[in-house]
């Protein structure tokens, strides 16, 4: 006698095959999202992170900035993509925006205040700003009296503004780029503010031989050259 196909039968074919099919699309989606998410990656040497503590930027360079360097970087190391995260000092919460966006950052420029209270540890997490270190940074070689804050002996950060010395603020030009603090009546407050360059970054080749690119430096040049009345050429 021949057998019927009665809807139990049905039920087990499809919960038997479905659940194979189901895992195979699952695995399908997920290679792809991995695939998707590794061509889409940028990678710390394919991007410029800059963090800065003013209480404003005046002038967006961002756009122009990121225009410059994805063109002139090389193939290898192409600049992908550029963050600028800027946060006043009087911030109440400018502590947790460094740990957020200040520790990665290829370059910094904090208060003079900071660097006193966090001094031992300025060596540990910051470049040098050697003779090989301003080789790369030609306005640097220009005959004028940079200041620099230094630790034992040696200089880990760039007075780019001082609120008591505006002819030095104005050479540098930091001060038409940025606005940096200013009290309740809109007088600046006694302070000076220093660039920094972080020591882990993947952007100071050959500086730091592990590194990769040298992007950190064509973005400081480009800043240079853009607001600084001192001189130097990319």
């Amino acid at each position: 006698m021949k057998a019927g196909f009665n809807k139990g039968d049905a039920s087990n074919f499809f919960l038997y095959f479905s659940l194979p099919l189901i895992i195979v699309f699952v695995l399908i989606f997920v290679a792809w999202y991995l695939i998707f998410q590794v061509l889409n990656h940028v990678f710390s040497f394919e991007k410029i992170n800059i963090f800065l503590e003013c209480e404003k930027v005046n002038i967006d360079i961002g756009e122009d900035l990121y225009d410059y360097l994805h063109e002139i970087s090389s193939e290898d190391y192409k600049v992908k993509e550029l963050n600028i995260y800027a946060y006043s000092s009087s911030d109440s919460s400018i502590g947790e925006y460094y740990q957020a966006f200040g520790t990665n950052a290829d370059i910094l420029i904090l208060s003079r205040q900071d660097l006193i209270d966090t001094d031992e540890y300025i060596d540990d997490n910051f470049l040098e700003f050697s003779s090989d270190l301003k080789s790369y940074l030609p306005v640097l070689s220009n005959d004028f009296n940079f200041e620099y804050f230094d630790y034992n002996g040696k200089s880990y950060a760039l007075k780019i503004y001082d609120s008591k010395d505006e002819e030095y603020s104005s050479q540098l030009g930091f001060n038409t780029w940025l606005e940096f603090e200013t009290d309740e009546q809109g007088e600046k407050i006694d302070e000076e503010y220093y660039l920094l360059i972080n020591l882990y970054s993947d952007n100071i080749y050959p500086v730091i031989e592990t590194s990769y690119s040298s992007n950190a430096f064509l973005t400081l040049n480009y800043i240079f050259n853009r607001f600084s009345f001192i001189g130097g050429s990319v």
